[in-house]
């Protein structure tokens, strides 16, 4: 079978629709609008999820843009676009990270007993998380 030819086709595309998603829904996840305690508690209790699938969408978003191309004096419009839309899935990331970070600093916080058995990879963890390891305890069979 011959290989398919590249067809084309256009559309109009609102960048300014795409932005006000990213805004809203970095703005909700972020407590920055006005709402309801019990909403306050829904974006704070499931923050890693909304993050998760925001940096999906942004993914699904990015993969649109990068196939298509803009003519004439939209280009710089559409490359600022693409340009925003990296930014989101970057934040989105970042915040995911964090809250990373943040459950791990818990488990340290808790005590050894919840630390994993590989002293290596505790090391990293401590090292990442910037806390100092503990003084190993003294040898007595060492002078």
């Amino acid at each position: 079978m011959p290989p398919l030819a590249p067809t084309t086709m256009q559309f109009t595309l609102d960048p300014e629709h795409i932005r006000r998603q990213i805004t809203l829904r970095r703005a909700a996840t972020d407590i920055k609008l006005p709402m309801h305690e019990r909403l306050k508690v829904h974006f704070i209790t499931r923050r890693a999820e909304l993050l998760s699938n925001f940096s999906l969408t942004a993914g699904a978003w990015m993969m649109l843009l990068h196939g298509c191309s803009a003519e004439g004096r939209d280009q710089a419009e559409f490359e600022a676009l693409k340009r925003d839309v990296v930014e989101f899935k970057e934040w989105a990331e970042e915040g995911l990270q964090a809250l990373q970070r943040m459950g791990l600093q818990e488990v340290i916080a808790q005590g050894e007993q919840h630390m994993p058995d590989d002293p290596q990879l505790v090391a990293a963890m401590r090292k990442m998380l910037g806390i100092p390891n503990p003084k190993d305890p003294r040898d007595p069979t060492r002078a």
